[in-house]
C-alpha cells in the first residue's frame, strides 16, 4: 500500500502508445484518473521521442520529476516496457489482452509488476507478487461528451468490428448489396481498400459516420474490440444500430438488434470506469482506503525563457513550483518554454513549446492560472522582437508577440493571467506598447519586480489598476543545500571559514568595453595582493560565461587563487555556494540577488538598468559601478566593502527584507487564485471535438450528404413544411441583399461628389500640416493619446 504523494496529492506516470487516439484504453484510463482528481504525467513516443527506444521507456530521465512531485505510481500501457524507474515508485501495467501484458513485462526491468489493471480473465495465472485489479469497463463517462465534427466528410458505411478472417466474401457482398452501403472493418487482416486506419481520426470518423455497426458472431469479440463498442455505446446513447448474424439452414441471414447497445449501456452505467478505478486507486494509495487527505490536482501553466540553462530563469521556475506545491496542496506546474526536454530532465517539470498550440490549448483548458515570468517585456537588444505581425506567426518565442499569444489563449480559456515578478523595459516600439495595452485589456495582472518596470508598463498604456509594484520571485526562494558546495571546496583545498571567498559572475555583452578583461584582472590582483587569504570563484551561471571567465583568469598575476565553479544544470548547488561566499563581484542580476538574499554583499557592474535598480533597492547603491570603470576603482569598492562589511550587511538586510515582503505579496496573490480554483476533475468532461484535416468531394456533394442525412430522419409532412420555411427565408435574404447593394452604390456616388468639390480640396490642404504634427506627437508622447 502507498500513502498519497507530497501534500496528499496523487500523481501518476503513464507510458503509452495509443494507436486508437482518444478511443484507446490507455487514454480513457487517463481521463478517468483525471476525473477523480489525479495528476497524470502522460508520456508517448510521439510527444517524447527522446524518452523511448522502440517501445521501451527509459524512466531514469524522469528522476527529477519523480523527486519534485512525489510520484506515487507508474503505469505501462499498450505493450510499452519501462526501465530505470526511480526506486520506490511502484510499476504497474494496464492491459486489455494477455499479449499486451506479456510485452510490457518482458521489456521492463522488473520480474513482476506491482499492480495490473486488466479486463476480466486476461491474466490467467496470477503472480503472488502482483496485485491484479480487474476492471470490467475501460470506458469513462467522459466518452458521452465526445463529438464527431464533420461526419459528413466520411462516406456512410457499415462497420464490422472483428477480424477479416472470420468473414466470408459472400456474406460481405450480400451485406453491401442489401444495405447499399460500403463495408469497412476494424480488426486484423482487412484489405487496404476496406481497412480502417489505426490513426486517431481514422477510427473516430469511420465509426462516427457509420450508419450501422455490425457484429458477426459477437461471442468472438476480444477485449479490445469490445472496448471500441463500449465507447460508442456510451457516446451515441444507443443511436447506432447493430447487425448480427445467425445461421439458418446453412445460409447466413441478418438480424437487426436495436437493443444491444442500449442494453449494454444501461447494464454498465453504474460501474463505469471512474467508479471501479476510484475504488482500486484508493486501495493502492491509502492504507485504509480513505481519501480524507487527498488533495485533487490543480494546474498552473507557466510561460518564460526556460529550458536554456539560464540560472535566473531556471531558479525562478524551480522556486514557483516548490512554493506553490507547499502552499497549495495538489498543485502542479506545467511549463511553456524553449526546450521542453531540458525542463523535464533538469527541472522535473512537464513542458511544451509555445508553438505547440494544440497542446498549449489543452493545458490551459484545465488550468487554474497562467503565469508569465522573468524579464521578458522589452523590445530592444533581442533579435526576434519584430512587432505585431509575429502575433500570428508559427515561429513563436518568448518575445512580446509570443507573450501576447499566450495571454490571448489564456483569456479564451477563461484562465486568469499573472505577470509574476515581471521585468519590463525598454519599451520603445509602438507595436510593443500596443501589445502590452492589449494584454492589459484582456485582464492580465502585471506584478512588476521594480519601480522602473511598473512605470514602463503603465507608460505603454496598460490599465492603471492592472499594474502593481512588487519584487523578484527569487526573494521567496528557500535557503539552498550547501553540502555539495562544501564537498567541492574541500576537494579544492578551500575553506569557507578561513578563506576570503569572493564570488565572481561576469558575462559577454554588447556594452563590455574592449579592455574589460584587463580592468577586472587588475582589480582582482590588487585585492589578492592586499589579502593573502582571498580566493576568487568564477561562478558559471550560463555556458557563455566560461570564455570571459577563462580570459580574466589567464590575465591575472595571481591566477593560482582563481577557480572556475561550474555546476552545469544544478542551480541548487550554485545557490549553495553563494551562501558560503564572503563577498562578490557581479554583472549578472540573479547572482547579485541570491548573494544579497544570503546576506553576502557584492560590488555590481551595471551592464543593464535592471542591475542598477536592484543595487539601489537592496541598499547597495554605493557599490554599483559603470561598465567602463577602471580596475583601480573596482578594487577600491571591493576594499571598502571588505573593510566596512558589518555596516554594509546591515543596510543590505533591510533592503532585502523590504523586497521579500513585496515578493511575498505577489506569492499571496498567486496562491489566492489557485485556492479559489476548482480542481482538474471539474474540467475533464468538457466536450471534445476531433476535426478531420481534409475532406474530398465538392460543396455540392457535401450539401447533398447534409440533405440526405437530414431527410432520412424526417417524415414527409415535416420535410415539406421545413422546405417552405427555408424558401421563405431565402427570399427575404435575397431582397435584403438587393436593398443593401443599392444603398452602398448610392453612398459611393455621394462620396465621389464630395471629393470633387472645391470646399473639400481647400479643407484637405489646410488640415494636412496639423495632422502630420499630431501624428508625430502621438509617436513620441504616450500621454498625448
Amino acid at each position: 500500500m502507498l500513502e498519497g504523494g507530497i501534500s496528499g496529492a496523487r500523481r501518476v506516470l503513464m507510458f503509452a502508445n495509443p494507436a486508437g487516439g482518444i478511443l484507446s484504453p490507455s487514454w480513457r484510463f487517463k481521463c478517468a484518473l483525471e476525473s477523480q482528481g489525479y495528476c497524470v504525467f502522460w508520456f508517448t513516443p510521439k510527444r517524447w521521442p527522446e524518452l523511448f527506444s522502440k517501445d521501451i521507456a527509459d524512466a531514469s530521465f524522469l528522476d527529477a520529476l519523480c523527486k519534485r512531485w512525489g510520484i506515487g505510481l507508474a503505469v505501462a500501457c499498450d505493450g510499452i516496457g519501462v526501465r530505470g524507474l526511480q526506486e520506490g515508485v511502484p510499476l504497474s501495467v494496464l492491459a486489455l489482452t494477455e499479449g499486451e501484458y506479456r510485452r510490457s513485462l518482458e521489456s521492463s526491468d522488473v520480474e513482476a509488476f506491482d499492480y495490473a489493471f486488466t479486463s476480466i480473465g486476461v491474466i490467467r495465472e496470477r503472480d503472488n507478487t502482483c496485485d491484479v485489479i480487474e476492471i470490467e469497463s475501460f470506458v469513462d463517462s467522459g466518452v458521452s461528451h465526445l463529438k464527431a465534427a464533420n461526419t459528413i466528410a466520411a462516406k456512410p458505411s457499415i462497420c464490422l468490428v472483428q477480424s477479416y478472417s472470420d468473414l466470408s466474401e459472400g456474406l460481405l457482398e450480400r451485406l453491401s448489396s442489401q444495405t447499399g452501403l460500403r463495408v469497412i472493418g476494424a480488426g486484423e487482416g482487412w484489405p487496404d481498400a476496406m481497412k480502417i486506419g489505426q490513426g486517431h481520426s481514422d477510427l473516430f470518423y469511420a465509426l462516427s459516420s457509420a450508419r450501422e455497426i455490425a457484429i458477426v458472431d459477437d461471442s468472438t469479440l476480444d477485449a479490445r474490440q469490445l472496448h471500441v463498442l463500449q465507447c460508442y455505446a456510451a457516446m451515441r446513447a444507443g443511436r447506432v444500430r447493430v447487425l448480427s448474424t445467425s445461421s439458418v439452414a446453412g445460409s447466413d441471414r441478418f438480424l437487426i438488434v436495436d437493443e444491444f447497445l442500449c442494453d449494454y449501456a444501461g447494464q454498465h452505467s453504474s460501474i463505469m470506469l471512474e467508479v471501479r478505478l476510484s475504488e482500486a486507486m484508493d486501495a493502492v494509495f491509502s492504507k485504509d482506503g480513505s481519501d480524507e487527505h487527498f488533495a485533487p490536482c490543480r494546474v498552473g501553466v507557466l510561460f518564460g525563457y526556460v529550458g536554456k540553462g539560464n540560472f535566473g530563469d531556471e531558479l525562478i521556475l524551480s522556486t514557483i513550483a516548490t512554493r506553490m506545491e507547499a502552499r497549495c496542496p495538489g498543485c502542479i506546474l506545467f511549463a511553456v518554454g524553449e526546450d521542453p526536454w531540458h525542463t523535464l530532465v533538469h527541472r522535473g517539470i512537464y513542458s511544451i513549446r509555445l508553438e505547440d498550440s494544440f497542446a498549449l490549448d489543452t493545458a490551459l483548458s484545465v488550468a487554474a492560472v497562467s503565469v508569465v515570468i522573468a524579464g521578458l517585456l522589452f523590445d530592444q537588444g533581442i533579435r526576434w522582437t519584430m512587432g505585431k505581425a509575429e502575433l500570428i506567426s508559427t515561429l513563436r518565442h518568448s518575445d512580446i508577440p509570443g507573450i501576447a499569444s499566450f495571454v490571448e489563449l489564456s483569456n479564451l480559456n477563461d484562465v486568469p493571467c499573472l505577470f509574476y515578478g515581471i521585468g519590463a523595459g525598454p519599451l520603445e516600439l509602438d507595436h510593443s506598447k500596443r501589445l502590452v495595452r492589449f494584454m492589459g485589456d484582456l485582464g492580465a495582472r502585471f506584478l512588476a519586480r521594480d519601480i522602473q518596470s511598473s512605470q514602463a508598463i503603465l507608460e505603454a498604456g496598460a490599465p492603471v489598476g492592472s499594474v502593481e509594484r512588487r519584487a523578484d520571485v527569487a526573494f521567496t526562494s528557500a535557503p539552498a543545500d550547501s553540502s555539495s558546495a562544501d564537498e567541492w571546496l574541500l576537494s579544492h583545498g578551500l575553506d569557507a571559514n578561513g578563506d576570503l571567498l569572493v564570488a565572481i559572475s561576469l558575462r559577454e555583452y554588447e556594452n563590455v568595453p574592449d579592455n574589460f578583461d584587463r580592468r577586472v584582472s587588475d582589480a582582482l590582483d590588487r585585492v589578492a595582493s592586499a589579502h593573502a587569504n582571498a580566493r576568487f570563484l568564477f561562478c558559471i551561471l550560463d555556458k557563455d560565461d566560461v570564455s570571459i571567465s577563462k580570459r580574466i583568469v589567464s590575465a591575472m598575476r595571481h591566477s593560482d587563487r582563481a577557480f572556475l565553479y561550474d555546476t552545469g544544470e544544478d542551480i541548487d548547488a550554485m545557490a549553495g555556494m553563494f551562501q558560503r561566499c564572503h563577498s562578490g563581484l557581479s554583472m549578472r542580476y540573479h547572482c547579485s540577488l541570491v548573494l544579497a538574499k544570503a546576506g553576502v554583499p557584492c560590488v555590481g557592474l551595471g551592464y543593464l538598468p535592471k542591475v542598477v535598480s536592484l543595487y539601489e533597492e537592496i541598499g547597495l547603491g554605493d557599490f554599483i559601478l559603470k561598465m567602463d570603470v577602471s580596475g583601480q576603482e573596482i578594487a577600491a569598492r571591493l576594499e571598502e566593502l571588505l573593510n566596512n562589511r558589518p555596516v554594509v550587511v546591515s543596510n543590505l538586510s533591510r533592503g532585502v527584507r523590504a523586497l521579500t515582503v513585496l515578493a511575498q505579496e505577489s506569492e499571496d496573490e498567486l496562491a489566492a487564485v489557485l485556492d479559489r480554483s476548482n480542481p482538474v476533475e471539474a474540467y475533464t468532461n468538457r466536450d471534445v471535438e476531433v476535426y478531420l484535416s481534409a475532406s474530398s468531394g465538392s460543396y455540392a456533394q457535401i450539401e447533398y450528404l447534409l440533405w440526405r442525412e437530414w431527410s432520412l430522419s424526417c417524415d414527409l409532412e415535416t420535410r415539406d413544411s421545413r422546405i417552405l420555411e427555408l424558401d421563405r427565408r431565402i427570399a427575404e435574404l435575397e431582397q435584403r441583399t438587393s436593398e443593401l447593394a443599392d444603398l452602398l452604390e448610392a453612398s459611393r456616388e455621394h462620396v465621389r461628389a464630395l471629393e470633387e468639390s472645391t470646399s473639400y480640396k481647400i479643407g484637405s490642404a489646410l488640415t494636412y500640416v496639423p495632422g502630420r504634427i499630431k501624428s508625430a506627437m502621438k509617436r513620441t508622447d504616450p500621454s498625448s493619446r
